[in-house]
Formats: C-alpha cells, sequence, structure tokens
C-alpha cells in the first residue's frame, strides 16, 4: 500500500502529540532532535526520506505536546487561594447563568500588583452580564474548585482546561476589549449576532444565536429544558457539521463564480477560521476546524 506524503505528515503529527500523553519529555532537546531528523531527511535517499521526516514530524509534536501539558498544570495563581483582591481579568466566553451566579472561563491578567497570565473560572453575581472578550476590573475571592461530588470531579474537569482556580467576584466593572485576533473573533461574533437573526426578538432570537453561534445563555432555562428532552440540545451547539457547512457553503460560491477550485479552497479555509474565532476555540470547534483543514 502506498502511503502519501500528507497522510504520513498527519499521521506523525497525531502520534506525537498523543505520545505526550503517555510520557512527558523536555521540549528543548526533542524540538533539536527534531530538527537534526528535518535535517537528516534533506539528505537521506529517496525512499528513506518520507520515513526520517515523519519521525521529525512526530518527535517536535510530542515536543509541543509535552510542552502544553507542562503548562496546563503550571499555576502561579494555585498558591495564593483564599487571598482577597482586585484583579484585572479578560472574558472568553459568554457567561452562562446557573441558580445562584454566572459563571464564564476568563484569563486573569493581573492579581492584585502582581502580572499573571493564567485562565480561571469566573463566578459573577446574578444580573447583568458583561460580553465575551469584555476586560473587567473586579474585587474577587480566589477558591479552590469542588472536588468529587455526585459522579462529577469539577477540579480534573477544570484542570485538562488548565484552570486551578475560581474567582468569586463580588463587584466589577468593564474596562475595555481585548484586541488581537481574538477581539477579531468578537468582531465577527457580533456582526453574525446582528446578521442572523434579524426581525427577531426575545427567545426567537435567542434560539437563532444559540443555533449560529453556539451561545445559549440567553434562552430560558424551560426551553433549554425542552431541548433536552427532546434529544435535541446538540442543535444549540457548534459542532463539525455546521463547521462544514461554513467552508463548503463559501467554496460552492467561489466555484460558482467561476474561480477555481484553488480559491475556493483558500476561501473556505479563511471561512472557517473566522468562523472558528468568532463562536469560541472550543475543543469540539478546533477538532472540526482542523479536520476540515486536513480533509481540504
Amino acid at each position: 500500500m502506498t502511503v502519501r506524503r500528507p497522510h504520513a505528515v498527519a499521521g506523525a503529527v497525531c502520534a506525537g502529540l498523543a505520545a505526550a500523553n503517555a510520557a512527558r519529555i523536555p521540549a528543548g532537546p526533542t524540538a533539536l532532535v527534531a530538527v537534526a531528523s528535518a535535517a537528516v531527511a534533506l539528505v537521506a535517499a529517496q525512499r528513506l526520506r518520507l520515513v526520517v521526516l515523519a519521525l521529525a514530524i512526530a518527535f517536535a509534536g510530542w515536543a509541543w505536546g509535552s510542552f502544553r501539558l507542562v503548562t496546563l498544570d503550571r499555576s502561579l495563581l494555585a498558591s495564593r487561594i483564599g487571598t482577597f483582591e482586585r484583579a484585572l481579568v479578560e472574558l472568553q466566553e459568554e457567561p452562562r447563568a446557573g441558580s445562584f451566579e454566572l459563571r464564564a472561563r476568563a484569563t486573569v491578567l493581573r492579581w492584585g500588583g502582581r502580572t499573571v497570565h493564567e485562565q480561571a473560572l469566573l463566578e459573577l453575581p446574578l444580573g447583568r452580564s458583561p460580553p465575551r472578550g469584555a476586560r473587567l476590573s473586579v474585587l474577587g475571592l480566589l477558591h479552590a474548585p469542588s472536588g468529587p461530588s455526585n459522579g462529577f470531579d469539577e477540579a480534573t474537569w477544570l484542570r485538562r482546561q488548565g484552570i486551578h482556580v475560581v474567582l468569586r467576584v463580588r463587584s466589577w466593572r468593564v474596562i475595555g476589549r481585548r484586541g488581537g485576533i481574538a477581539g477579531t473573533g468578537d468582531r465577527i461574533e457580533r456582526w453574525l449576532a446582528g446578521d442572523a437573526a434579524t426581525g427577531l426578538h426575545g427567545e426567537r432570537r435567542a434560539v437563532i444565536e444559540a443555533i449560529v453561534l453556539g451561545r445559549s445563555s440567553a434562552v430560558g432555562q424551560p426551553l433549554l429544558a425542552d431541548f433536552r428532552a427532546s434529544g435535541l440540545y446538540h442543535c444549540l451547539a457548534v459542532d463539525g457539521l455546521k463547521v462544514a457547512a461554513v467552508g463548503g457553503g463559501v467554496a460552492a460560491l467561489v466555484l460558482l463564480a467561476g474561480l477555481g477550485s484553488y480559491a475556493a479552497q483558500a476561501a473556505a479555509l479563511l471561512s472557517v477560521a473566522a468562523y472558528a474565532l468568532a463562536v469560541g476555540l472550543h475543543p469540539s470547534v478546533v477538532r472540526a476546524a482542523v479536520a476540515a483543514s486536513l480533509a481540504s
């Protein structure tokens, strides 16, 4: 069976990333091995070139995966649990309403007088909700996530996302918005939210926004319970089908315009990237975007 170069490269990346879950290795020396292997691949015989190149890519994936896992396990704020300070945070998602508070993932940029850059779970008082991407000045208390309870271990679930602390906020105010690529995603998200449900209001608008953007925070709890009972709750989340619809739809329009397959694929990849930024880089969205890119 013939192994094509793109398949070997993709398989090598996956194998390297998976190896990091089994054993973590020093990223620096492994990266040097990967570079050396890539250099050998350039001068190796044709028959061995693909094998050596795949090994180099696998080592690079192993090094990156190990570095990423070590980064997720590292926490500066864990040693500050129990302290009450003024903090600067950046919301990574739309807050979700619970029974007693609003909850959202956030990046803590400053804790007291110390500059940090660490993920945390934010708990805000019920009431008005800040938008995704907002920078907040908050006054709050750090505490540890809950342990195992009723079959769910919140601490373990959050640690796998690189979150080691919960910031319980007493008061907050918006002082700005994030910029860069994430800020561009926020602007695309606001544009999609305004354009996807033109003429609709209230819960109908909230349902359309949830279907298009995976943002169900504005949908009432009784209606969410109806979606769960009917087995249609997955329609309110962004999945591979929606990512494929965006990329495929854009590619079809470009092909109909007669611009050729290369332009169609480039436009599809750009649209998938923009959509992923707009809805947020959740695991399901990242998986779907990577799969769409590999398929392209």
